[in-house]
């Protein structure tokens, strides 16, 4: 066959090769390996009593609601069967018609579902903002009664009577609704007419969310996407991100005196390339980093401009200049430590235990074990445990790392949506010492999840509550946390179930105000399954229990033997001495 079947629709082979004989034949089909999908025999093929039954003109055979094939007057050429029986004289029985292969309204459960949710449209959110719903049945069906709610508890009702057509669109816009879709977080359910949930759609995304960008169930998954596609397929286009900026500039400095600004630490989220220009006294520089010396002084104002052909983004630096001259000794020395500092070259050798201790945007130097590689989480970046820290490296040309390598790193402290870490300028800053063994995680509690354990890898027990798009929601008895499953860890969702008892490894991230748990691979996550139950036999060790039942049997069958013989005595006294 050439072309494709849409879901629940209906392919129509006419005038096919070959006849198929009116009184009986055979029909299968097969898939491209030749392999038997389904078959069919009717009418007097091979005498089989099993048969489907033939149709004489103009009539068809045609499946009923049980399943069954039987002879209908009404032939419905691509599209549901509608049985009508042929009249049979002598069996009035046979003249009552089946039952309607359509219902006369399908529940909603497994029938209607959300599609796309589309927060962040250009222009006036309360206008365009919409919630798309898709009958996926193969039946009509009336959505009245129909209920969405978010997690605010705001919802909205379909009031009026509304018929949804196989694999029909049903968009309801928040001028309508009332529904205010949160760009940053949000959780919309699907409900019946009875208040009960068919359908929990939950999502989590940064405050800088494209707009344009929708949350669209695309082949049986849920994806940020750019290309909204109301009452329509959808479509996937990937997020971009605008660059993010980092500025490090003296805030003051001396007349004639030549400083160093550097923006080596903005980055672009999607790492697309960057073009950068600073503009200072109308002059342009289109390097990462320049060095200048203001003539005149008074406050100046530095713009850097981030283009990464889809986004462009501007920020500003404050920088003011002193005449010496004018300026008492003690304020001269005051600017120049600073100035000093904010270009020093100086580095700080310290342990990942204390490394949080010092200020942003400090060199340094330490040691951990490799914990997690690059491209486990993203290509620019990876961990290593000691205290536990990220690694950053823009270029992302690490060197070939192993797990439980021993290594040294030289870099700036820096920290990402609120999360601390190293950020280093190549593979050079990498020095490998030796080779140790795989870190391994201490337990925790759920409630420790958060910025004491931040990079640190750990393990937790705990049940899992809801299985999500790219998150678990887990739970303990201290509280509830979030399990974040990256696409290049290649672990398989489907293995795990609501209410499954768990064991999860990995390193503690956070994003913004929410921390996450993040397993590193599939070997991350266990079952936690019962070991002895009421049904298991009970085993014992060779080593360890053998000798003690052993001993414990014997002495059982000397007391017994003893009692036995004891009991036969007396038994044997009392006869004798009873009378003839």
């Amino acid at each position: 066959l050439d072309g494709q079947i849409e879901t629940n629709g209906f392919f129509i082979i006419d005038n096919p090769k070959g006849k198929l004989n009116n009184s009986g034949d055979q029909i299968i089909l097969y898939d491209n390996n030749e392999i038997i999908i389904d078959s069919i025999f009717y009418g007097d093929w091979q005498n089989n009593p099993d048969n489907a039954p033939s149709a004489e003109d103009p009539y068809s055979v045609a499946k009923d609601t049980s399943n069954n094939f039987v002879v209908t007057q009404t032939p419905t050429k691509g599209s549901i069967n509608q049985i009508t029986l042929i009249p049979d004289e002598d069996n009035p029985d046979k003249n009552i018609p089946s039952e309607p292969l359509e219902p006369e309204n399908p529940k909603f459960k497994n029938n209607l579902i959300i599609t796309e949710l589309y927060p962040n449209p250009p222009g006036s959110d309360r206008e365009y903002e919409f919630i798309e719903i898709k009958n996926v049945s193969q039946y009509e069906i009336d959505i009245q009664g129909l209920k969405i709610e978010d997690s605010d508890k705001n919802y909205y009702r379909v009031k009026q009577l509304t018929i949804l057509k196989p694999n029909q669109y049903y968009s309801i816009n928040r001028l309508i609704s009332n529904i205010a879709l949160n760009n940053n977080k949000e959780t919309i359910k699907l409900k019946d007419q009875n208040d009960k949930t068919i359908q929990t759609i939950k999502y989590d995304e940064d405050p800088n969310l494209n707009e344009a960008a929708s949350f669209a169930l695309i082949e049986d998954e849920w994806l940020w996407t750019t290309t909204s596609t109301k009452n329509n397929d959808n479509v996937f286009t990937p997020l971009n991100h605008p660059p993010v900026i980092e500025i490090y500039c003296p805030k003051e400095v001396m007349v004639n005196e030549e400083f160093t600004c550097d923006a080596s630490d903005s980055y672009d989220p999607e790492n697309d390339n960057i073009k950068f220009v600073w503009e200072i006294n109308s002059q342009e520089f289109k390097t990462v980093r320049f060095q200048y010396a203001l003539k005149e002084k008074g406050s100046y104002k530095i713009y850097l401009t981030l283009n990464d052909k889809k986004f462009k983004v501007t920020d500003e630096h404050k920088i003011k200049v002193i005449d010496n001259q004018t300026e008492n000794q003690t304020a001269d020395k005051k600017i120049t430590s600073k100035t000093k500092t904010a270009v020093s070259d100086d580095v700080v050798e310290i342990t990942l235990y204390d490394i949080r201790l010092l200020e942003k945007n400090t060199k340094v130097i330490t040691r951990g074990i490799v914990s997690v590689l690059p491209n486990t989480f993203g290509k620019t970046i990876m961990y290593v445990a000691g205290s536990g820290i990220q690694l950053y490296m823009y270029k992302s040309n690490w060197p070939q790392l192993k797990i439980g390598e021993l290594i040294e790193i030289k870099g700036t402290l820096s920290e990402s949506k609120g999360e601390t870490r190293i950020k280093l300028s190549g593979k050079d800053d990498i020095t490998i010492i030796e080779q140790q063994e795989p870190p391994l995680p201490y337990s925790i509690k759920v409630s420790d999840i958060g910025e004491n354990n931040e990079g640190h890898l750990v393990q937790i027990k705990a049940v899992l509550v809801e299985k999500n798009n790219s998150t678990f929601d887990v739970k303990d008895d201290t509280g509830e946390a979030i399990v974040y499953i990256k696409q290049n860890t290649k672990i398989d969702k489907k293995l795990f179930n609501d209410g499954d008892e768990l064991l999860i490894t990995g390193i503690i991230s956070q994003n913004n105000d929410i921390y996450q748990l993040l397993p590193r691979s599939s070997n991350d996550i266990e079952k936690i399954q019962n070991i002895v139950t009421e049904d298991t036999p009970l085993e014992i060790s060779q080593n360890t229990k053998t000798k003690p039942i052993l001993k414990y049997l014997i002495a059982s069958a000397i007391f017994l033997v003893i009692g036995l013989s004891t009991t036969f005595y007396k038994s044997k006294k009392k006869s004798k001495q009873q009378p003839g």
